[in-house]
């Protein structure tokens, strides 16, 4: 699995996201959103791995 990690800047803020996965033609991607306080977007690493196989992944770390 190739894991991507993006820096962002959404409304002033800085956001890191990772990617993995093919994104080609016209696959839709999967967005992973982390619900815990304190949680972040590696919380999905065991999955994103099999994600990727077969979708394009995006996992976003979000302010607050």
């Amino acid at each position: 699995m190739s894991l991507t990690e993006q820096q962002l800047t959404l409304d002033g803020l800085p956001v890191r996201c990772l990617r993995a996965g093919a994104f080609t033609g016209d696959a839709v991607p999967l967005l992973l959103l982390h619900g815990a306080v304190g949680g972040a977007s590696l919380c999905w690493e065991p999955v994103l791995g099999p994600l990727a196989e077969s979708y394009p992944v995006i996992a976003p770390d979000l302010p607050g």
